[in-house]
């Protein structure tokens, strides 16, 4: 991933803004609205929240929420489909 434009220091002409990487594992279900900046990792089966803002790793088969993004419940995964209530 790249920004679309560079953002340079004035001084010595050196970009302050590096491309990064956004790296997605299989069976991931982002939320509605949330932002995955450059440079984030997203483990595989982790369920990312409506309108968390990811801004580093975060651990397979977790709940992530919030701004930024932060763990709230590990051990977890999804279904498609709906399943009974216990």
């Amino acid at each position: 991933m790249s920004d679309m434009h560079s953002i340079v220091e004035v001084s010595s002409g050196r970009r302050l803004n590096p491309p990064a990487d956004v790296e997605i594992d299989d069976r991931v279900w982002v939320g509605q609205r949330s932002l995955l900046l450059k440079g984030t990792t997203i483990g595989v089966g982790t369920v990312v929240g409506a309108g968390a803002v990811v801004t580093s790793t975060l651990p397979g088969n977790s709940l992530c929420v919030g701004v930024p993004a932060r763990v709230v419940r590990s051990g977890i995964s999804w279904h498609h489909e709906l399943l009974p209530l216990d």
